[in-house]
């Protein structure tokens, strides 16, 4: 749905012929190729791990105006379920992670857009959110093991050079409610603020 327009017309058009910063490079790299050389240049991206890379590029065509209502569709009926569930469950709001990692390095975002993952459901069903730091990243937290890196995908490989040295960093939780119940989510968050103090036990400038 995000590119459903085709080409990241919007993008270019607000552009208006100005350099863009480095994070959307490989993006205009991308939508400057025909579009039959997307289609190859995908299925080699999947043929190499890069799974994501690889749906990225695939989905730089854009969608007709039929898909897109279709996906909206989807959309709809995935809100409705997410609604039933909450109803069910009697829930004031969620609190769950912010990003899967500290802060990333200078530089580093641009090949790791894949950890605004926890964010995405806001945007999908326009839910209130929020983010709340709590804790910091321990010393013998901040690597990523042989065993939970996919080095064949590019954002996991940068991914654990970002995290090396991450130490002392904040980290953080999210929470959401539903839409238009803005002040019950900053309630909720004013009361874990207060119970975890991380301001006052903690010296960074927020």
């Amino acid at each position: 749905m995000l590119l459903a327009e085709g080409d990241s017309k919007v993008l270019i058009d607000c552009l208006k012929g100005e350099k863009a910063i480095g994070a959307y490079g490989e993006l205009l790299a991308a939508v400057s190729l025909p579009r039959f050389l997307r289609r190859v240049v995908a299925g080699l991206l999947s043929c190499f791990g890069e799974k994501l890379a690889s749906t990225i590029v695939r989905h730089l065509n854009g969608k007709s105006s039929r898909e897109l209502m279709i996906l909206g569709y989807k959309q709809q009926q995935l809100y409705n379920n997410f609604l039933k569930l909450w109803e069910e469950n009697k829930l004031d709001a969620l609190i769950l992670p912010g990003t899967p990692t500290p802060a990333p390095k200078l530089y580093m975002s641009k090949d790791l857009s894949s950890v605004s993952c926890y964010c995405m459901m806001h945007g999908l069903f326009n839910l209130p959110g929020g983010v709340l730091p709590i804790t910091r990243v321990k010393e013998e937290e901040a690597h990523y093991t042989k065993r939970s890196l996919n080095s064949r995908q590019k954002h996991e490989e940068v991914l654990g050079r970002s995290i090396a040295g991450s130490a002392g960093l904040p980290v953080g939780v999210q929470f959401a409610a539903l839409p238009f119940e803005d002040e019950k989510m900053m309630a909720i968050m004013r009361e874990i603020e207060e119970e975890v103090a991380f301001r006052s036990n903690n010296s960074f400038p927020l």
